[in-house]
Formats: structure tokens, C-alpha cells, sequence
């Protein structure tokens, strides 16, 4: 038998026919779990033990999902669209796009308190020189 590429991805997996709704985003987003159709998936490549069990549509879905996060990579026409479709994501996210390209954006972590508290101490201590040296100024 011949590879027909050495760069192929060869998966080796128990059945496991697990939940995946929690991962995906809200019904209005296209991912590529909602548009892909495995159903005509050619047969003889597929390598099966039948000791086992027998390998399934959703079987293969489930392999996909685990490898490429199928259940939550969007899809948009354009990288425009898939930045203004994932600004609006708090949790961020990625998204494929037909002019090809990845768009990736994380999920915005908010600062440690004692980060915070510097912060604002700083914001304090600039407002406050600023208050001073008006007053020194005007009383020149």
C-alpha cells in the first residue's frame, strides 16, 4: 500500500461518543461542525477493528472535534467580518475565513487586585501632582 503523502494524519481512537454542545458558540454563529457532512466519507480508508466496534458518521465527527476543534472554529467570508463577528464574543474564539485567513481573538482577563489597587494608585498620584503643581503655579 502507498501513502499518497507523507504529511498524512493517521488517528488512532477509541469510540467515544461524547457530548459536545457545551463547546460550541450560540446557533447563530456558522462553525465548521454545522456546515461539514461526513456522511459520504469514503469507506476503504477508513481503518476499522472489528473486535472493537464499528466506525460511524458521528464517530468521525467526534475524531474531528477532538483535533481541530471543529464544534467551535467560525466561518465568515471575510477577515472584516470575522473580527467584527468575534468583537463581540467576550470569551473569544477563531474563525476561518473564505479569503483564507485565521482570525484569533482571546478572551480579555481582568487584572490581579493588588495590580488593580497599583493602578488606580498611580492614576491617584498623577492627578494629585497635577492638583499641586496648579496650586504652586497660581500661588507664584
Amino acid at each position: 500500500m502507498t501513502i499518497p503523502s507523507p504529511n498524512t494524519n493517521v488517528f488512532v481512537s477509541k469510540v467515544d461518543l461524547f457530548d459536545y454542545k457545551s463547546g460550541e458558540p450560540s446557533p447563530e454563529y456558522r462553525t465548521i461542525l454545522r456546515v461539514i457532512d461526513v456522511s459520504g466519507y469514503p469507506q476503504p480508508y477508513l481503518i476499522i477493528d472489528p473486535a472493537h466496534s464499528q466506525v460511524s458518521d458521528e464517530f468521525v465527527l467526534r475524531i474531528l472535534i477532538n483535533q481541530a476543534k471543529i464544534e467551535r472554529n467560525l466561518l465568515t467570508l471575510t477577515r472584516s467580518a470575522a473580527d467584527e463577528l468575534l468583537s463581540g464574543m467576550e470569551k473569544g474564539g477563531q474563525c476561518l475565513t473564505a479569503d483564507l485567513w485565521r482570525v484569533q481573538r482571546y478572551r480579555f482577563v481582568s487584572p490581579c487586585p493588588h495590580l488593580y489597587i497599583l493602578h488606580k494608585f498611580i492614576i491617584f498620584q498623577r492627578w494629585w501632582w497635577a492638583i499641586t503643581a496648579d496650586v504652586s503655579i497660581e500661588a507664584q
